[in-house]
């Protein structure tokens, strides 16, 4: 049996998980009765129940009729990544995925390839990428200092927590959050500390308190939130950095899913607060091409060399010929005249349906990209009527970043 502290749920999961991680617990080990653990620590079974709870949603034990409520294998560390799959027939609003016709030709990319086959030698970087990267970042004033190229946004933040965390540490993640990053950070055996999302980001009081908790980690993202589409403005992001300054070691990871086609520019937290461990991961997914599983991170010399040699130790370097193509596509002026009319078309269609929403007395969130959250005075029944009318949406639990907060929104993927 392991000691298990704390005065809330919250407290009570973190000291579960921290025994898991260091090894203080073992898979198969009974936790004591809602009853019991309420009784030692001095508090309500209710509280117990919601830890247990939360605990359950991580994967972390499971409950059996006789055998009471065991730590799970390590198995449950890794979950299974979700998907928001639309039913056939039904108008899909639930994905959010990139519209086809405003996405560039892949020939334009892969034609004029004439480079040797690269072999293991060599810079992990392209050298055309590098330059187009490091000038498109410096141009919107983002850092720059070094450079790395890995394949996709998950993995670049996978090799940055892995890399500058330990299992167990505290993570500031917004609520709500896009799955994905949910789930990575649920395998990497790290706890969340959910800091609420408004229209303008991250909520800098709550931020403030997740680092006086002892975050070693923050992780948000710059513009277009998933799903909220929440963007930072210049007050927003100077209050971000102010809660930023009182902790000059937490590393700083801002993401860039959008890009060129968000519609609206950048304005960084971290760039405001001066941080010392900071780092921005533009995707190329929604606006090259999901295939071309391609994420440029630019940051500090110490994190960006980390995440290079973590990689150089599992996938080695992301593909060269892909780099190639990127930098061809991202560098073309007929792509870049493309993707300024893809932001103006999916700015367009967003702004046109909040205001048909409006004319019948819905207030959707005010954004960018390709999300929008509508409120709803019952979930599920909105989900289930809207289904029932031809259009498919998603709940507001799947983006929820703890099992231990609950609500009446529902959450349209805005797929444009």
């Amino acid at each position: 049996m392991i000691q298990i502290d704390g005065r809330n749920a919250e407290e009570i999961v973190v000291c579960i998980q921290a025994a898991l991680a260091d090894g203080r617990a073992t898979p198969g080990l009974r936790l004591p009765t809602v009853r019991e653990l309420a009784t030692s620590l001095g508090i309500s079974t209710a509280t117990v129940a919601a830890a247990y709870r939360e605990l359950r949603w991580r994967g972390l034990v499971s409950t059996h009729r006789r055998g009471g409520t065991r730590l799970t294998s390590r198995a449950a560390f890794t979950p299974r990544l979700s998907r928001i799959d639309a039913p056939v027939g039904l108008v899909d609003l639930a994905s959010g995925h990139p519209d086809p016709a405003l996405l560039p030709a892949l020939d334009l990319a892969f034609g004029h390839l004439r480079e040797p086959t690269r072999l293991y030698d060599g810079p992990s970087v392209h050298p055309a990428l590098e330059r187009l990267a490091r000038a498109e970042f410096e141009a919107e004033g983002l850092p720059a200092q070094a450079i790395a190229v890995v394949h996709g946004g998950l993995q670049a933040l996978a090799l940055t927590l892995r890399t500058c965390t330990t299992p167990g540490d505290l993570v500031a993640l917004e609520d709500p959050l896009a799955p994905p990053v949910r789930h990575l950070v649920q395998s990497l055996r790290l706890v969340p500390v959910p800091v609420p999302v408004d229209d303008e980001g991250m909520d800098p009081a709550a931020l403030s308190e997740a680092l006086r908790r002892g975050a070693r980690a923050a992780v948000w993202c710059l513009r277009a939130q998933n799903p909220t589409g929440a963007t930072f403005g210049p007050e927003r992001a100077a209050a971000m950095a102010t809660a930023l300054s009182v902790r000059r070691d937490v590393v700083v990871i801002e993401t860039d899913h959008m890009g060129p086609v968000a519609g609206v520019t950048c304005v960084s937290p971290g760039v405001l607060a001066g941080h010392p461990r900071h780092v921005v991961i533009r995707s190329v997914s929604k606006w090259l091409g999901p295939d071309l599983r391609i994420a440029v991170m630019a940051g500090d010399d110490e994190t960006i060399g980390r995440v290079e040699r973590q990689q150089a130790l599992e996938a080695r370097w992301a593909s060269h010929v892909l780099q190639q193509a990127v930098a061809a596509l991202w560098g073309s002026p007929a792509v870049v005249r493309l993707l300024a009319r893809a932001a103006d078309t999916y700015g367009t269609r967003r702004l046109r349906l909040v205001e048909a929403l409006a004319r019948h007395g819905v207030q959707a969130s005010q954004g960018h990209g390709f999300n929008l959250w509508i409120p709803a005075g019952e979930e599920a029944g909105a989900v289930r009527d809207l289904a029932a009318s031809g259009w498919a949406v998603a709940p507001l639990a799947t983006f929820l970043n703890t099992a231990m907060r609950s609500g009446e929104t529902a959450w349209g993927g805005y797929d444009t």
